[in-house]
């Protein structure tokens, strides 16, 4: 998942989500409550945690997922470099099609939406081999976030 964003608040800026929060492991999306989650959240308090965002500044997120554990095949990315933080779960997820993907909110949760802008946003089914050169062509396409 690739996404250009800012929000622009200090309390809200979830990106996107989808699968069913109701279940654990089964939602997937990027979370930010600016107080006790920053980072791509799994269902049930599987987390894969990042820095803080900060208000009004256009950022390229890069969230790159392959199948098995959170803790070793998660990567988050922020204008091109690692913005991981903490111990992230060592579950493996299993995400429900059942929801669909949201744009500027958590999966199906209703409580925190975005408050902000999304200028770009890309999801790729398969393996995306080279990160680094597509955050390049994005940052590129978009007159250049970093």
């Amino acid at each position: 998942v690739f996404v250009v964003a800012r929000k622009t608040t200090v309390t809200k800026g979830n990106l996107y989500g989808w699968g069913n929060i109701n279940s654990a492991l089964q939602a997937s999306g990027f979370y930010d409550d600016n107080a006790t989650i920053v980072g791509h959240a799994f269902a049930g308090n599987n987390n894969f945690q990042s820095t803080a965002i900060a208000n009004n500044t256009w950022f390229l997120h890069s969230l790159t997922k392959a199948a098995g554990q959170i803790n070793s095949t998660t990567a988050i990315r922020r204008n091109g470099a690692s913005v991981a933080t903490g111990t992230p779960s060592t579950n493996t997820p299993n995400i429900s099609g059942s929801q669909p993907l949201a744009l500027g909110r958590w999966a199906n949760f209703t409580g925190v939406y975005l408050e902000g802008d999304i200028a770009f946003f890309a999801l790729f089914s398969g393996v995306v081999s080279n990160v680094a050169t597509v955050e390049s062509y994005i940052n590129t396409y978009v007159g250049g976030v970093y």
